[in-house]
């Protein structure tokens, strides 16, 4: 599944606040949570589910900021070492630059933000293996499905089957 594709079926499970302040932290927390569950997860199936789950929050984060995806490339010509920790420090690079423009109106400097979103989806990539992106994404879509047969709704968030989504996390 290419980027653009994997931002638009993303789309259909965001829910929207009606607040994009709101709908921009929702996103950097959602990117932060994930974070945290990855380290918790247990084998490889969990660990690239939630490093999938994180290219939804940045997928929708990019839809509210009307940007896409698919300009943050996941390869580059050189070799880059990358280590688990790059999640944590752009992640947190990403809370302040959101901090700033929701809570003291200051504009999102558009170079950082893109230098952020960068690091994040080139981190996850080689963190998953490039090679293995495109299905895990698919995989995630699919998981949202099994979650959200129409669309999202707090019901339905609240009340997860979680036995069907692994099943469908496995095939």
């Amino acid at each position: 599944m290419n980027f653009r594709d994997y931002q638009k079926l993303s789309e259909r499970t965001l829910k929207r606040s009606g607040n994009n302040s709101v709908d921009l932290f929702h996103m950097v927390t959602g990117v932060m949570s994930e974070w945290e569950e990855y380290v918790d997860a247990t084998d490889s199936v969990n660990r690239q589910e939630e490093l999938c789950d994180m290219m939804w929050y940045i997928a929708n984060y990019c839809t509210l900021r009307n940007l896409n995806l698919e300009d943050f490339p996941t390869m580059v010509l050189v070799d880059l070492e990358v280590k688990d920790e790059h999640i944590p420090y752009y992640t947190s690079k990403f809370a302040d630059i959101v901090k700033k423009h929701c809570i003291y109106g200051k504009p999102i400097d558009v170079e950082k933000e893109n230098e952020i979103l960068r690091g994040l989806v080139f981190t996850i990539a080689k963190l998953i293996g490039v090679e293995n992106l495109q299905k895990g994404l698919e995989r995630n879509i699919e998981k949202l499905k099994v979650r959200y047969p129409e669309k999202y709704t707090d019901v339905l968030a609240l009340n997860r089957d979680l036995k069907k989504e692994r099943q469908t996390l496995e095939k």
